[in-house]
C-alpha cells in the first residue's frame, strides 16, 4: 500500500532475508529512485500520481488487488504510455550517443528507472544464498496487464448471462482463463550492466518473481520466496484454484477473488 499512498518515490524496495522464514514490513528497506537525464520521468511521476491519487479517492486504504481497474482505464492507460515514453526516450539517447561516457549514463538512469515498483530480496542461508526480485502490481506494464484481464473476465461473463449451462459450456472452456499469464511482463529488469533478473513465475495473479540471472537452481529460489511472502508460486500460470460445474459462476468466482479476497498488507 506504500506505493500508492506515495507515489513519488517510485516504490523501490529491498530485504535481506538470509536464514529467515517469513518476510515483515519492518525488513523492507526503501530504495531510491532517483532518474536524472530523462525529461520524460517527470510526466511519468505525475501520471503515476495522478492514478494513484484517485486510488486512495476511491479507497485510502486499497491495493490494486481489490480494484475494479476498469473504473480507471484512462489513469492507467495514460500511465503505462508514459512509461513507454520514458523506455523510447532511453532507447533514442542510446542511439544517438557518441561516446562511453554518455552511453553510461543513459544506462545508468535507466537502470535507476527499472528499480520501479520493486522488492529485490536476498534469500536463503548460508549453503545456498539466492537474489531475486518481486515486481508489485504497480508498476505500470502490470497494472496495464491485469486491467487487461478483468476486461477479458468480465466480457465473458457478460456473454454468458442468461444463457444455459450447456450452451455456456460450449462457449468458454471454464479453465481457459488459467492459461493466461503474464510471464513476459516484462521479461527482464536490469539493475546494473551484470546484474540482470529474469521473469520465470508468478505469485498469485498480481506479483511476478525475477530470479537472478545466474541463480543455478530456479526452483529453489522460486520455492523459498512463495514461502517467505505467504504467495503461491505459479509456473507458467495464473491460476485461480475454484472448481464449479458452470464456468459462469467460475469466472465470477474468479474475478471476485481478484478483486475482493486478496488481504491487504502482503509484502507492499
Amino acid at each position: 500500500m506504500k506505493n500508492i499512498t506515495d507515489p513519488a518515490t517510485g516504490g523501490a524496495w529491498e530485504a535481506n532475508l538470509w536464514n529467515r522464514g517469513a518476510i515483515e514490513a519492518a525488513d523492507l528497506q526503501s530504495v531510491p529512485v532517483t532518474v536524472s537525464g530523462l525529461t520524460k520521468y517527470e510526466s511519468f511521476i505525475d501520471a503515476r500520481q495522478t492514478l494513484f491519487t484517485k486510488f486512495q479517492e476511491r479507497d485510502p486504504n486499497g491495493v490494486v488487488e481489490v480494484f475494479d481497474l476498469r473504473q480507471f482505464k484512462a489513469e492507467i492507460t495514460t500511465y503505462a504510455e508514459t512509461y513507454i515514453a520514458v523506455l523510447d526516450e532511453v532507447c533514442a539517447k542510446l542511439k544517438a550517443a557518441t561516446s562511453d561516457g554518455q552511453i553510461n549514463n543513459i544506462l545508468n538512469a535507466s537502470y535507476k528507472f527499472s528499480r520501479l515498483d520493486t522488492i529485490h530480496l536476498k534469500i536463503g542461508d548460508s549453503a545456498n544464498c539466492d537474489e531475486l526480485v518481486l515486481l508489485a502490481p504497480t508498476h505500470p506494464i502490470k497494472m496495464l496487464w491485469i486491467l487487461q484481464y478483468q476486461q477479458l473476465l468480465y466480457s465473458w461473463a457478460e456473454k454468458l448471462d442468461g444463457v444455459s449451462e450447456a450452451e455456456a459450456a460450449a462457449m468458454v472452456n471454464r479453465e481457459a482463463h488459467e492459461k493466461i499469464t503474464s510471464l513476459n511482463i516484462p521479461s527482464a529488469i536490469a539493475f546494473k550492466n551484470d546484474e540482470i533478473y529474469v521473469n520465470s513465475d508468478n505469485l498469485d495473479l498480481y506479483w511476478s518473481i525475477f530470479p537472478q540471472g545466474t541463480t543455478t537452481d530456479v526452483r529453489r529460489a522460486v520455492t523459498h520466496a512463495s514461502a517467505i511472502t505467504g504467495l503461491q508460486a505459479q509456473p507458467g500460470r495464473d491460476h485461480r484454484h475454484h472448481r464449479t460445474a458452470d464456468c459462469r459462476p467460475h469466472l465470477a468466482l474468479s474475478q471476485a477473488s481478484s478483486l475482493r479476497h486478496h488481504a491487504p498488507g502482503k509484502c507492499r
